[in-house]
């Protein structure tokens, strides 16, 4: 029971993930079953599982490459004893893995697994070799920019859209810092928002403008880091959408409507100035007809006032009858019967004849 203990208690804090299994042979000694009976957190970390569903799943399910990679050699270790090994891939979470199995005693099998370096490609199993390279295919037939840098800001890896974006190889694009393919102006916009992420926050989203030859350009970027198993910041991955031309159809748009603005303010300035002008109009026609009917009236007032036809004239003293029986004097007369106004004054006969008399009387 002790040592029991003790192996429990080393499996659980290896560095490496420890996957144990009872083995279930026929009567001919040949494996026909394997049941998972243990297993370590950095295992289940490892392959993307929670340790209690490592337990409840099938044996092959749960060990990277599964029975396609491993069943032959399986039947070898069992059956002889020799141990196996290779780099598979842990389809769940897109991981090369390097697994080792080896029988620690007649009835369990032990597989311990790693994450695989650039050297250990060499050894991947045919099914991990074909998806490594239908996901590096993929990777580099994309149009995104896809790049993966270091903390450091070492750049590890870039397809072939982002060189082609950038102009160069990815060589020649690798160098001390990532940020030298940013703008000087959005080093540290861009540092900022990278420094924000976190084992809780492994995503920052920005967006980029660069001068290119070809002329300015605009990339929408999503950078995700990259953690071990023990929450350690080990890369960060970016993926680049060039916006350029959703970038270009909003200044169009601003463009555009700004324009049609400058035009509906023109508009309504003119029809501000049409409806003072159809306001002045209308005062002055309503002025107008105020006018005409003024005059209507004295028109109408002097008709009434006049009279037509034959007068008559006194021929002592001039009065005229005003054919209602009254006699008036001349200017009375013209007072009441015309629009003109009348005044008194000794004309120039009237003046000579009165100075004559005044004369013969002296």
């Amino acid at each position: 029971a002790v040592d029991e203990s003790v192996a429990s208690l080393f499996i659980e804090h290896f560095p490496m993930g420890v996957l144990l299994a009872r083995v279930v042979r026929d009567r001919y000694r040949h494996p026909v079953e394997f049941r998972v009976c243990g297993v370590n957190r950095r295992y289940a970390d490892l392959i993307g599982m929670a340790r209690v569903s490592v337990l409840e799943t099938p044996f092959f399910d749960v060990v990277p490459g599964g029975l396609a990679d491993w069943g032959a050699a399986l039947d070898t270790v069992v059956l002889k004893g020799h141990s196996a090994q290779g780099v598979s891939q842990a389809t769940r979470v897109d991981r090369l893995l390097r697994v080792l199995f080896f029988l620690p005693n007649r009835d369990t099998v032990a597989v311990v697994i790693d994450e695989a370096g650039v050297a250990d490609r060499g050894g991947l199993s045919e099914s991990a070799q074909t998806h490594f390279q239908q996901s590096e295919r993929l990777l580099q037939s994309s149009s995104l920019l896809i790049c993966r840098f270091l903390p450091g800001g070492k750049l590890i890896y870039a397809n072939e859209a982002y060189q082609r974006f950038f102009g160069g190889s990815a060589d020649a694009l690798a160098g001390p810092s990532f940020m030298k393919s940013i703008p000087p102006d959005e080093v540290d916009f861009v540092r900022s928002r990278v420094e924000l992420i976190c084992r809780d926050q492994p995503l920052a989203t920005y967006e980029v403008s660069f001068e290119l030859p070809a002329g300015r350009r605009w990339v929408h970027w999503s950078e995700e880091g990259v953690f071990d198993a023990d929450g350690k910041l080990v890369a960060y991955q970016a993926v680049g959408v060039d916006i350029t031309g959703f970038m270009l159809q909003i200044q169009e748009d601003d463009r555009v409507g700004g324009m049609l603005r400058d035009l509906l303010d023109l508009q309504v300035r003119r029809n501000r100035e049409r409806d003072e002008v159809h306001t002045e109009a209308t005062r002055t026609r309503h002025s107008l007809a105020d006018e005409n009917r003024q005059l209507k009236r004295d028109v109408k007032q002097l008709e009434e006032q006049a009279i037509s036809g034959d007068l008559l004239v006194c021929n002592h003293c001039s009065r005229i009858n005003d054919k209602k029986g009254h006699w008036m004097l001349p200017h009375v007369f013209l007072d009441l019967h015309t629009a003109a106004t009348v005044g008194t004054e000794v004309c120039p006969y009237c003046r000579s004849k009165a100075e004559r008399e005044g004369s013969q009387k002296n």
